[in-house]
């Protein structure tokens, strides 16, 4: 039985798959296929087992995970995969002094300063992250030096929080003066976008930033927590105020905010829960999370951390997969798609098979049903529920009923029990015209109709099992081409040809590898020779080697630069040396190989990778790899510095003991 007996629709890619007439909303339609469409939520990863060591008052997480917080006036470091916690020295106390603080509420990281919210000082203090030095303070200070709390522009009256976007712009909650500020990279207030909130806010307590409402357009949305108003008041990075989101129907007062790379607000109520948001009246608690978070914290992984009563707990984001019409409830999740209807372009032809790729995981299953218009009805309308033919449960393969009829839809029930997995079809084949094994018999069988239904119908056991294996068997030639054969098969199908080291052909895919098989007579032909060596080297390096040999050097002979030549070169005249071009060091030991097997066996080979850089004495040839390069830093296998290699700190910070040249490595600001 060969593919050409049937016509085949294959519905694999993403725009086949959106050329469906429906589906319900649950279903996800792309390049991997159908699944069921989830919702990114939060979820408890773990606590991170601080009680009884520290009680954070606030915290931040660096690019690599790890935790800068604070307790008290005190700062301090933790590793959250070791558990390893340790203070930061000469940083904190209690006090109004540089590097002092005073009733500390919130940090902010940026990519070289932590911000600190001093809010009894009523200033802000920027630390260097290379060194914890202060680099600034923001905020206003009394005739004798000393903080003090203002109203203008740069000046607060009890910072309680504070954020920073991708911009390095940082945002400070001035909760006595009920308004927000936006600073630069430098601390100074952005002219063009003054104080704002101070007409909106109430009694803000948290900020957030969100990311913009769409890719192209404008910077970081801020959201901030207002118990007074208990609400969530939302502006644009300009000030301008977007809109108001209530929350008197959770009936607690809010205590900390985060928002997440969808733009979902979680609140947190001090008691038990916290909650997800996504539009005013649509909320739901974590169900994966039970504990007093008093503050959430944003990390740079989207992942949250919870202050609770001397503990932190890590969530991090997973898929979630509700119910439908409900993220609270109970039930299964079910998500249909209905396909566009297929045309077999002849009313006489029958549908035959239909074969489903799909990952099934436990707890979840896959629905297949079918519809085939009878002549006369219009294939543009849906059928009623209780006109599809069904099949059972995650079928990998089936047989349509023997029914004329030119247009056929079919229809996908991905069902889920598990809040976690989601069941995956990848792709749908559908087959006809209608043929069946029954043609094998004799004629006799096929006389008698209700025999004939019969028989076909218990002949189908055997085709579903023995159809792919046909097919496998009339498609082997495909294997033996190169072009064609799966990249799996080419270490196999180069065996068949002498072909060694296969493996190191495989960096790019297979498409050198599947060259050299293509290319493998015309090779095997000038093997032993200078072009069919220097060809083979090209098809693996993607670049032409200058090979030298022994009588390309006789006509030196007798010159001054006769002895250093023959020092790179040799003087036996059975000998000759393949040089590299520059670039091709990493495959220099796969090329010895190359040379070693299909060199003449009367003569032996030195292969040099050459580099790109001037030394006397050595292999430097004009126009090939004398080219000026900027030095590089660079770590060798033997971790030891490379040539022409220089250290430098770009950091613009006084560092004591290690550089503090006034004027060059220390800028007073």
């Amino acid at each position: 039985m060969e593919d050409n007996e049937y016509t085949i629709i294959h519905v694999a890619s993403g725009e086949a798959w959106a050329a469906g007439a429906a589906t319900n909303g649950l279903v996800a339609v792309g390049d991997g296929g159908l699944a069921l469409a989830g919702e990114m939520v939060h979820g408890l990863d773990r606590r991170l087992g601080l009680a009884g060591r520290i009680r954070p008052d606030a915290l931040v997480a660096d690019r690599c995970g790890t935790l800068i917080m604070l307790a008290g006036e005190r700062f301090y470091r933790l590793d959250p995969m070791s558990g390893r916690l340790e203070r930061i020295p000469c940083l904190g106390g209690r006090g109004d002094r540089a590097g002092e603080l005073s009733g500390p509420r919130a940090m902010a990281l940026g990519s070289r300063n932590l911000y600190v919210a001093d809010t009894d000082n009523n200033r802000v203090c920027v630390f260097a992250t290379v060194n914890w030095q202060v680099r600034r303070f923001i905020g206003a200070e009394n005739p004798a030096g000393e903080p003090a709390a203002g109203t203008g522009p740069g000046e607060f009256d009890r910072p309680l929080d504070l954020a920073v976007d991708p911009c390095d712009n940082l945002y400070v909650l001035d909760a006595g003066n009920r308004r927000i500020q936006r600073f630069d990279y430098h601390g100074e207030p952005v002219p063009h976008v003054p104080p704002f909130g101070a007409d909106r806010l109430k009694q803000p307590v948290a900020l957030a930033l969100g990311p913009a409402p769409s890719p192209s357009g404008g910077g970081a949305l801020v959201h901030c927590l207002d118990t007074g108003l208990t609400a969530i008041v939302t502006f644009d990075d300009q000030g301008r105020f977007l809109g108001t989101v209530g929350l008197d129907d959770l009936g607690f007062e809010p205590a900390g905010l985060a928002v997440d790379a969808d733009g979902k607000w979680y609140v947190s109520d001090r008691e038990r829960f916290i909650y997800a948001i996504r539009s005013a009246g649509d909320w739901s608690p974590l169900e994966e999370y039970e504990g007093k978070a008093l503050r959430l914290f944003a990390g740079p992984g989207g992942e949250f951390y919870a202050l609770e009563d001397g503990e932190v707990a890590r969530l991090t984001r997973r898929r979630r997969y509700p119910p439908a019409g409900s993220w609270t409830g109970s039930g299964p999740v079910t998500g249909i798609y209905t396909s566009r209807s297929f045309d077999t372009g002849d009313g006489r032809l029958f549908w035959h098979r239909v074969t489903l790729d799909a990952t099934v995981p436990p707890k979840t299953q896959v629905r297949l049903s079918y519809f085939i218009y009878e002549t006369g009805r219009d294939p543009e309308l849906l059928p009623a529920d209780g006109e599809w033919r069904s099949f059972p449960s995650n079928p990998a393969d089936a047989l349509f009923e023997r029914k004329e009829g030119r247009y056929l839809r079919v229809r996908l029930e991905l069902i889920s029990e598990d809040r976690h997995a989601t069941p995956t079809v990848v792709s749908l084949r559908l087959q006809f015209p209608k043929q069946s094994y029954l043609r094998y018999l004799p004629a006799v069988f096929q006389d008698d109709e209700r025999g004939r239904d019969f028989l076909e119908r218990f002949l189908s056991l055997f085709e579903s099992v023995l159809y792919d294996l046909e097919r496998e068997i009339f498609t082997t030639r495909r294997y033996a081409d190169p072009c064609a054969v799966p990249a799996g098969f080419l270490p196999w199908l180069a065996s068949w040809l002498a072909l060694p080291d296969a493996d190191q052909w495989l960096e790019d895919g297979g498409a050198r590898l599947r060259t050299l098989i293509a290319r493998a007579n015309e090779l095997y032909r000038c093997r032993g020779t200078r072009g069919g060596l220097a060809e083979l080297i090209t098809l693996y390096t993607g670049k032409e080697p200058w090979i030298v040999e022994a009588f390309q050097l006789d006509r030196i002979r007798g010159r001054s630069e006769w002895r250093e030549t023959m020092r790179l070169f040799g003087e036996d005249p059975y000998h000759f040396t393949v040089l590299l071009p520059p670039g091709g060091a990493g495959r220099t030991e796969t090329v010895k190989r190359i040379v070693a097997r299909e060199r003449p066996a009367h003569t032996c080979a030195t292969v040099v990778a050459l580099e790109n850089l001037f030394r006397l004495g050595g292999h430097t040839y004009l126009e090939v790899n004398t080219n000026l390069n900027q030095p590089l830093f660079a770590l060798e296998t033997s971790s030891s510095l490379a040539r022409q290699t220089y250290l430098a700190d770009g950091e613009k910070a006084g560092q004591a003991q290690v550089r503090a040249r006034q004027g060059m490595d220390t800028l007073f600001e």
